[in-house]
C-alpha cells in the first residue's frame, strides 16, 4: 500500500482550517472583554504633530479604559497607547526646550532695558517675553504629561501582574472531570448567542466577498496567496541552495546560511501570501470591527505557525541531510519530521479559537477550560516528539548527545511534567502559562542557535587565515595571520554575546509582555534615570528572577573564561602564566559586575 504523507497537504490544510474556523467553530478561549472597542483602537493611533491638549485628551481616554474588568489584551493595547503618548509628550517637551533657547538668544541680542530705547524695541522685548512664558508653560505641561503617561503605564503593568497572579493561582475542573469537557462541548447560552452574532457577521462578510462584483478579486487574491505559499517558496529555496553552492566557499557557512535562508524564505513568502489575502479581504469584503480584528489575528497566527514550520524544516533539513546544521542523526531527524507541522497546525487551530473567544467575550469558564485544552494539546505534542526521539535512539543504538544538547530533553521532560501536574490538579491557567513559556523559549533558543552559528561561520569564513576568504583579505590589507585570527575570534564572540543577551532578554520577558512592548520599555529606560530605583516594587517573583539571572550569569562567566583560555588567548603571544592571570582577572571582574 502506498504511504500517504501529510507534509504535502499541511499548507492547504492550514488555510482551510483558518477559513472554516472563522465561519463555524465554537468560541474557544481568552479573557473576556471584546476587542472591537473603537476608543481603544484609536488610542494607539496618534497624529505625530498632536498638541498638548490632544495628547492630554487621549491619555484621559486611555485612563478611562483601565479598569479591573479589562482583560489582558485590552490592557496591553492601553499600555501601548500610554507609551505612545509618553513618547510624543517627551518629544514635544524637548521641542519646546529648543524653542525657549531660541527666544533666549533673541532676548540676548536685544539686550537689557535702556532708558531711551525705541518703543518698537520695547514692544518686541515684551512679545518675546510673553512668547517665552507661553513656551515654558507648554514645556511644563508636556513634562507633567510625560510623567502622567509613565505612571499610567506602570499602573497598567501592575494591574496586569495582579490579574495574572490571581488567575494563575485559581483552580478549576481538571481534564479528568466531566465538568471540564462539558464547559467546552456545551457552552452557556450567552456564549452561543455571541457566537451566532459573530457567525452572522462572518456570513455577511463572506457573502460580500463572493458577490458578483467582488468574487473574482477575492478568488484571485486567494489563489495568488496559495501559489506564493507553495510554488514561490519551493522555487526560492531551490534558488537559495544553488546560490550557496555557487557563491559561498565549501565549508560550514554554506549550511548555516542555507538554514537561515530557508527560515527567512518561509517567513517572507508566508508574510507575502498573508498580505495578498488581507488585501483581497479588505478590497472585496465588507468587514465589521469584530471580523476585521479576528481576521488580522488569524492571519498573524498563520505567519507565526508557518515560521515555526520553517524553523523546523531548517533545523531538520530532511531533503538535504548533509547540509543539516545541528548534529542530529538522520534517523532522529526523519522520526521528528512531523513535529513542526503538527505543532504549527495545533497552535493554529487552538489560538484561532482563542481569538474568536476574545472577540465575542466568552465566559470565564469557557476561557479557562480551553486554556487547559490548549496546554494539554501542546504538551501531548511535545511528549509525542520526546517519545519518538528516545525510541529512535534505542532502536538504532545511537549515542545520546552530550553537553547542552543532551540537557535539552531532560529539561523538556521536567517542564512537561509540571504542565501535566498543573492540569491534573486543576491549575489550568498555570498550565497554560507554562505551555506558552515552553513554546516561546523553544522558539527563542532555536533562533538564537541559528543566528549565533551563522555569525560565527561568517566571521570564520571572511576573517580566519585558515579560510580562502581570510587569505584573500589578508593579502589585500596586509594583515598578519595572528591579528586576523584574533579579529575573527573577537568579532564572533561579540556577535554571539549580543545575540545570546537578546535571547535571554526575550526568554525572560514578563508574562503578557510582547517583544514590541519590551523594546519600547527599553527605549524609555534612559529617560527615567534614577527614578527606576525609586519606583521599584520588590515582589517574590522579582527576587526569584534575580536569583535565576545570577546563576545564569555565573554560567556565562564560566563560558567566557573558557572561550578566552581556549580560543582567543592562544592566538596571542602571551605566555601560559600571563594567560591564566588574565582569565582569572576577567572572572573576578565578571563576578563583581554580576553582583552589582
Amino acid at each position: 500500500m502506498r504511504r500517504v504523507s501529510l507534509a504535502r497537504y499541511c499548507p492547504g490544510l492550514m488555510v482551510f482550517m483558518a477559513l472554516m474556523l472563522a465561519i463555524a467553530s465554537p468560541a474557544w478561549s481568552a479573557p473576556a472583554t471584546p476587542l472591537s472597542n473603537l476608543a481603544v483602537a484609536e488610542a494607539n493611533v496618534l497624529d505625530e504633530n498632536a498638541s498638548i491638549e490632544q495628547l492630554s485628551d487621549r491619555l484621559d481616554q486611555i485612563r478611562q479604559g483601565v479598569t479591573s474588568e479589562a482583560n489582558d489584551d485590552l490592557l496591553s493595547q492601553l499600555r501601548l497607547g500610554a507609551m505612545q503618548v509618553q513618547r510624543q509628550a517627551d518629544a514635544l517637551s524637548a521641542l519646546r526646550t529648543t524653542d525657549v533657547e531660541k527666544v533666549d538668544d533673541k532676548l540676548k541680542v536685544i539686550g537689557p532695558v535702556q532708558p531711551d530705547e525705541a518703543a518698537a524695541l520695547t514692544q518686541q522685548r515684551k512679545e518675546l517675553e510673553a512668547e517665552k512664558k507661553a513656551l515654558v508653560a507648554q514645556q511644563e505641561q508636556a513634562t507633567k504629561l510625560t510623567q502622567s503617561a509613565r505612571d499610567l503605564s506602570t499602573q497598567i503593568v501592575n494591574l496586569r501582574r495582579s490579574q495574572f497572579n490571581s488567575q494563575i493561582t485559581s483552580r478549576a475542573a481538571s481534564p479528568l472531570s466531566p465538568a471540564f469537557w462539558q464547559s467546552i462541548i456545551r457552552p452557556t447560552q450567552d456564549d452561543v448567542a455571541r457566537l451566532r452574532d459573530l457567525r452572522g457577521e462572518t456570513a455577511d462578510a463572506i457573502a460580500s466577498a463572493f458577490s458578483a462584483e467582488h468574487r473574482w478579486l477575492f478568488i484571485t487574491s486567494l489563489v495568488a496567496a496559495i501559489l506564493v505559499w507553495t510554488l514561490v517558496r519551493r522555487m526560492l529555496e531551490r534558488l537559495l541552495a544553488s546560490a550557496m553552492v555557487s557563491w559561498l566557499p565549501e565549508g560550514r557557512l554554506r549550511r548555516s546560511a542555507l538554514a537561515l535562508g530557508v527560515s527567512l524564505a518561509t517567513l517572507g513568502t508566508i508574510a507575502g501570501s498573508v498580505s495578498l489575502l488581507r488585501w483581497g479581504l479588505e478590497s472585496s469584503a465588507e468587514l465589521g470591527s469584530d471580523i476585521a480584528s479576528l481576521a488580522n489575528h488569524v492571519l498573524a497566527l498563520v505567519v507565526f505557525s508557518a515560521f515555526i514550520t520553517g524553523l523546523g524544516r531548517a533545523m531538520l533539513m530532511l531533503q538535504r541531510p548533509s547540509w543539516r546544521l545541528p548534529p542530529i542523526h538522520d534517523e532522529v531527524a526523519s522520526a521528528l519530521g512531523w513535529f513542526p507541522k503538527v505543532l504549527a497546525l495545533a497552535l493554529m487551530v487552538m489560538m484561532t479559537m482563542e481569538r474568536i473567544n476574545s472577540v465575542i467575550g466568552a465566559s470565564l469558564a469557557l476561557t479557562v477550560a480551553v486554556n487547559g485544552l490548549t496546554a494539554l494539546v501542546v504538551a501531548v505534542t511535545f511528549a509525542g516528539a520526546l517519545l519518538r526521539y528516545r525510541r529512535t535512539l534505542r532502536k538504532h543504538d545511537l549515542e545520546r548527545p552530550t553537553g547542552l544538547a543532551g540537557l535539552i530533553p531532560f529539561v523538556m521532560v521536567i517542564w512537561l511534567t509540571l504542565i501535566l501536574l498543573a492540569l491534573l490538579a486543576g491549575y489550568l491557567t498555570l498550565a497554560y502559562f507554562l505551555t506558552a513559556k515552553l513554546l516561546w523559549v523553544s522558539l527563542v533558543i532555536t533562533c538564537a542557535y541559528l543566528l549565533t552559528t551563522f555569525f560565527g561561520d561568517l566571521c570564520e569564513t571572511l576573517l580566519s587565515p585558515r579560510q580562502p576568504g581570510g587569505l584573500a583579505l589578508a593579502s589585500t590589507l596586509g594583515l598578519a595571520p595572528r591579528h586576523q585570527a584574533q579579529a575573527s575570534t573577537i568579532l564572533a564572540g561579540i556577535g554571539r554575546t549580543v545575540v545570546l543577551f537578546l535571547a535571554l532578554l526575550l526568554a525572560l520577558m514578563p508574562s503578557g509582555t510582547s517583544p514590541s512592548e519590551l523594546l519600547l520599555s527599553l527605549g524609555d529606560w534612559d529617560e527615567t534615570g534614577g527614578k527606576l530605583l525609586g519606583n521599584m516594587n520588590i515582589v517574590p517573583q522579582d527576587i526569584l528572577l534575580a536569583v535565576v539571572m545570577f546563576l545564569g550569569g555565573l554560567f556565562a562567566i564560566r563560558v567566557v573564561k573558557r572561550w578566552l583560555s581556549d580560543r582567543l588567548l592562544p592566538e596571542t603571544d602571551m605566555d601560559a602564566g600571563m594567560r591564566a592571570s588574565l582569565v582569572t582577572l576577567v572572572g573576578y571582574l565578571g563576578f563583581i559586575f554580576l553582583a552589582m
